[in-house]
């Protein structure tokens, strides 16, 4: 297993053998894997570099030893108090969550058909029922892959219902990873204008953003609660505003905020679309995330629904329901390169543990969380806006999330967050490359798992550290 010629073979990774290589590279007609990446810019490519690979392991005890030592050297929630947001935080996970997402039967599921799992159909068809419940709205599909396709994913196609229009408007307070991906996916077919930020409330300078709204503008998009931690109190006015222009309305919620605010349907959204992670969803890197695009239940709109779909339907037996997939032909899965975009390929297992949750705590439940987390986060928020080189940076309301300023400690949110570490805190989430234009700014989250005692702890030693 050693083996040290240039081409080495892996125990766990056949195709390495340099005949099984020669022959795929001969199927398809090339000379060297190169070619398959001649399109990537080669100042951005690895080139002939020998990859920073340990050596070779010949045994899966070894491997599995070599990889636990990995895991060892993260630093998780359960160890450190954890105040980081920005799109995925800590949130209660209720043991029902757990154990019904590593049932076999859920935990094998991927997509497939009734012909395959026909269980699995009436379990995603309880999820969008009760994201349905949860918007406002009527017609809700299979998850998307997380929080940032469900907004591309929905100004899409609100565009496309909107058809001949060429221009979307986006809140400019939004996260800055987010922007370029909508950016991104969309150039093809939309013109993104980009607002302003009202500096002294951190929502969307509303002369601004309106002012972008005309007669081509297909789309309106803004986030309720702003990405910055703010409330948007100011949705009906948008939507009316949107309206008369001939716009449609996308408003991207942290749905968990729903038992406490406004449905955004009440105030004028024609879709509604989030991140579903804090709804039952355990953070992992790269892995707890899943969208979610909901819309009216009307033909229109069923056409250009980018998701798969269930509905449900009477049996031969009287009182016995069946559950299908409705929409099959419209998606990109069926239409493949003439889809009007493209969705990627998503597990469905995370459907299984938001539906638990939303069902275990009901709508009293949901609006005692959201209740607690702005107590909680209003504590925060006051005591940290007591210590002397700290400013809590706008004014606006908030419900977990809010940002604090530290210019006046001439230290960086770096530096702060490496000495918070140092005292077993995660300190909040840096927004100084993001938005630059707020210096030396992080945005703090408060969830419903902080104690009174922690938040204090983060304030006495935020005072230590910046003497």
């Amino acid at each position: 297993m050693q083996n040290s010629n240039k081409n080495p073979v892996y125990p766990y990774m056949p195709n390495t053998l340099p005949e099984v290589r020669q022959e795929m590279l001969d199927r398809v007609g090339i000379k060297s894997v190169d070619e398959l990446f001649a399109h990537i810019p080669e100042e951005i490519r690895f080139g002939d570099k020998p990859l920073p690979l340990p050596e070779r392991m010949a045994s899966e005890q070894a491997l599995s030893r070599y990889i636990t030592g990995i895991l060892k050297k993260n630093k998780t929630c359960d160890d450190y108090i954890s105040f980081l947001g920005g799109g995925v935080a800590q949130h209660y996970i209720p043991a029902v969550c757990d154990a019904m997402v590593q049932k076999g039967e859920f935990l094998t599921t991927f997509m497939g058909h009734y012909c395959v799992d026909s269980g699995k159909y009436q379990v995603w068809w309880e999820f969008q029922s009760l994201i349905c419940d949860l918007t406002g709205m009527e017609m809700m599909g299979w998850p998307a892959q997380e929080g940032a396709t469900s907004s591309w994913s929905a100004i899409l196609t609100a565009a496309r219902v909107n058809s001949g229009r060429k221009e979307a408007v986006v809140a400019g307070n939004i996260d800055p990873d987010k922007l370029r991906n909508i950016k991104e996916v969309c150039r093809a077919k939309l013109d993104i204008k980009v607002s302003k930020i009202d500096e002294k409330t951190g929502l969307v300078d509303m002369d601004d953003y309106l002012s972008l709204i005309n007669e081509n503008t297909a789309v309106v998009y803004f986030e309720n609660p702003t990405f910055l931690g703010g409330i948007e109190d100011r949705g009906e006015e948008i939507a009316k505003y949107a309206h008369e222009k001939g716009a449609y309305v996308v408003v991207y919620v942290d749905p968990i905020s729903l038992g406490l605010l406004e449905t955004p349907k009440n105030y004028g959204a024609n879709v509604v679309c989030g991140e579903l992670q804090s709804l039952g969803i355990r953070m992992q890197y790269g892995g707890g995330m899943s969208g979610f695009v909901a819309t009216p239940y009307e033909d229109k709109w069923i056409v250009e629904y980018p998701f798969l779909a269930l509905s449900r339907y009477k049996t031969v037996e009287e009182g016995e329901f069946g559950y299908a997939s409705m929409n099959y032909e419209t998606v990109s899965y069926n239409k493949r390169e003439n889809a009007g975009d493209v969705t990627s390929t998503c597990s469905a297992l995370w459907s299984v543990a938001v539906a638990c949750y939303l069902t275990l705590l009901g709508p009293d439940g949901l609006r005692e969380v959201g209740e607690t987390m702005a107590y909680k986060a209003a504590y925060a928020k006051k005591k940290l806006g007591e210590l002397d080189k700290v400013d809590i940076l706008f004014d606006s309301k908030s419900l977990k999330e809010f940002t604090v300023n530290f210019d006046k400690s001439g230290k960086t949110v770096k530096e702060i967050n490496e000495a918070l570490m140092e005292r077993g805190i995660f300190g909040g989430h840096d927004l100084s490359e993001g938005f630059p234009q707020f210096g030396q700014s992080a945005l703090y989250c408060v969830t419903e798992c902080r104690t009174k005692e922690e938040i204090d702890y983060l304030v006495e030693s935020l005072q230590e550290v910046l003497k």
